[in-house]
């Protein structure tokens, strides 16, 4: 029973150092933070820059006028349709 007394001695002694060191240097390994100087940003005058509904609008006009030209392909093809003419069918006589 001697050697289970010191054995718990050691290890409450072993925690207890541990605890005290641990203690002891927490906050001083991590280096200090330092904040930077407040940099403001420079606005620029609105007078040079275009409102934001410009291009949105220059980019539906473009494609307004490809669909209003009607795309640059040929329409002859059956598959396009057929120049909008359906096809005659001649009954039995």
């Amino acid at each position: 029973m001697h050697i289970e007394t010191m054995f718990r001695s050691i290890v409450v002694a072993t925690a207890t150092t541990a605890v005290i060191t641990s203690s002891a240097y927490a906050g001083n390994l991590a280096d200090p933070i330092i904040e930077g100087d407040v940099i403001e940003e420079v606005q620029e005058d609105s007078q040079n820059r275009l409102p934001g509904w410009v291009l949105p609008v220059a980019a539906l006009v473009v494609v307004g006028a490809i669909a209003a030209s009607g795309g640059g392909g040929d329409n002859s093809g059956a598959a396009a349709g057929g120049g909008g003419t359906l096809p005659v069918i001649n009954p039995k006589p």
